[in-house]
């Protein structure tokens, strides 16, 4: 906790802290941290985290999340390893807003989340002409399921399948 804080006030240039715990302990060093505006990830244990240290960090990560998405990679059926990627990262993003606990997804949302995590990724280079087409194409290939917001026409992920 101490190197942290020693971190976060001595080098400005470090904007991001990852720290890996379960005991509400730690809270007043997230707090401190985001007082500070730096982007604090959690690592965690989902039986023996503290409620309030998921709702404190920025994004906050199950162990028990990371030890499943590696044991059930993405492979539908039929569609090149490019697209596949694709909506790996962007299940990936849909799941790290759950972990948030955002309970309306939209789809700007997750292409926000998808862009601050993999900063390299187009959906053009994965074959599709928008973010919306990529959805629409996941949807079709029963990965996730889409609703139309009537007001505004936008895309909002009700559920993963």
């Amino acid at each position: 906790m101490v190197d942290a804080i020693d971190l976060c006030y001595s080098n400005d240039h470090v904007d991001t802290f990852a720290i890996a715990f379960g005991d509400s302990d730690f809270s007043p060093l997230v707090s401190k941290l985001r007082e500070n505006a730096k982007f604090v990830i959690g690592l965690g244990v989902k039986k023996s985290t503290s409620d309030l240290l998921v709702e404190n960090c920025d994004e906050f990560i199950f162990y028990e999340d990371l030890i499943r998405s590696q044991q059930t990679p993405l492979k539908p059926a039929n569609i090149p390893a490019k697209q596949a990627e694709a909506f790996e990262v962007v299940i990936s993003a849909i799941q790290a807003l759950e972990r948030e606990g955002k309970t309306k997804i939209w789809a700007s949302m997750v292409k926000e989340t998808v862009k601050r995590k993999k900063p390299s990724f187009s959906e053009s280079y994965d074959g599709y002409s928008s973010f919306s087409r990529l959805l629409r194409e996941a949807e079709s290939l029963k990965l996730l399921q889409l609703e139309k917001d009537e007001r505004s026409g936008s895309y909002i992920i009700s559920s993963l399948s």
